[in-house]
């Protein structure tokens, strides 16, 4: 916990808010922030911790943000007026993972539930968004390691129901989440004996595809699941 407040600390001493790129990340982070809002105890067991680092907790109050609620709740009107080339034609599943909006009491910038946020973002940039019911659910992420088996079905779950939609993608933000969903799928396809290529991208590069920007510019050809059958569906 103390790891975490160390950055909102730093961040407060510039009076900015936090912004993480990551779901796990920008969770512990959330909870640093409201245990030193809201727990004096915790408070003072992290400002302990801190004091060691040469730092001490500001009095500016900033909040933790991750990207998704920053592009769909702060740039929502610019992205609005500087769309250059709609997704049109494109079927994506958009996955929020268990921690990018849960809990509520923690994060409380979409439904914990049912987020739509994402949603909202890739309608704007002309995509199709599919019905996908698992959008919240964990992608065993924190546990492949020590339950690697367990793991591997739930990603597989994932999978399975985004490619039964007829989803030409999946789209996140969380590079954990991907690390499960890209770079385990040939692992799943293995053990499954069954096929997915399915491309798994970031929501900064479905908004960047929109804005007009080139795959290559946005890191596309990086992907270890070829993202080029989805970039052969843009025109």
């Amino acid at each position: 916990m103390a790891m975490a407040a160390r950055n909102v600390a730093l961040a407060q001493k510039q009076n900015l808010d936090l912004l993480a790129s990551c779901s796990g990340c920008y969770n512990k982070s959330a909870r640093a922030l409201k245990a030193l809002q809201e727990d004096k105890e915790e408070f003072e067991r992290i400002s302990a911790i801190l004091s060691e680092m040469g730092l001490d907790v500001s009095a500016y109050n900033i909040r933790v943000r991750n990207v998704v609620d920053v592009l769909a709740n702060e740039l929502w009107d610019t992205l609005t007026s500087r769309i250059r080339k709609p997704l049109k034609g494109v079927k994506v599943a958009c996955y929020y993972g268990c921690l990018l909006t849960r809990p509520v009491d923690i994060t409380g910038w979409d439904s914990p539930v049912f987020p739509i946020s994402m949603d909202n973002l890739c309608r704007l940039c002309g995509a199709e968004v599919v019905d996908f019911r698992g959008k919240t659910k964990c992608c065993g992420g924190p546990i492949l390691i020590s339950q690697e088996e367990i793991a591997l079905q739930l990603t597989k779950q994932i999978l399975d129901e985004a490619k039964e939609k007829g989803a030409d993608c999946i789209v996140l933000a969380c590079p954990l989440c991907d690390t499960n969903l890209e770079l385990r799928q040939a692992d799943i396809e293995k053990k499954y004996n069954t096929n997915y290529n399915l491309p798994i991208v970031y929501i900064t590069e479905i908004v960047g595809l929109a804005l007009g920007l080139s795959p290559r510019k946005l890191g596309m050809d990086k992907h270890i699941v070829s993202t080029k059958p989805l970039l052969a569906k843009i025109r």
